[in-house]
């Protein structure tokens, strides 16, 4: 988890889930951020890759779909919302689930999340 998740601020795993949040005080471009999350995202996948950002204008959601050469599938969803005192927050919301409704369900999860961060 560590390796995963070091510089992250808050981190929670469940069954074939896994999340966290990050907290990006320096000044840094959501729009970076969110092209940074895909291509590294892209490295990581060993098989057929997508990737799709939807912005609003309060959040910017990246989500990314692999499914490797072995059958195993990743669902990711990146949810970067600006905070008020500068900076950035990123939530992380992944699963390595070898089913479908597990990346249904992550990409709901992100869905929802990116709806409160409307608000």
């Amino acid at each position: 988890v560590k390796e995963k998740f070091g510089n992250d601020h808050a981190v929670w795993i469940g069954n074939g889930t896994a999340g966290s949040v990050r907290i990006y005080a320096d000044a840094i471009s959501a729009d970076g951020l969110a092209t940074d999350l895909a291509s590294a995202s892209a490295k990581e996948c060993d098989g057929k890759f997508a990737a799709a950002k939807t912005a609003t204008s309060t959040a910017i959601k990246v989500t990314a779909l692999c499914l490797s050469e072995s059958g195993s599938s990743y669902s990711g969803q990146f949810i970067i919302v600006p905070r008020q005192a500068g900076g950035l927050y990123l939530f992380q919301i992944f699963t390595t689930a070898q089913s479908a409704e597990a990346a249904t369900a992550v990409v709901r999860y992100g869905d929802m999340m990116l709806a409160c961060a409307k608000k």
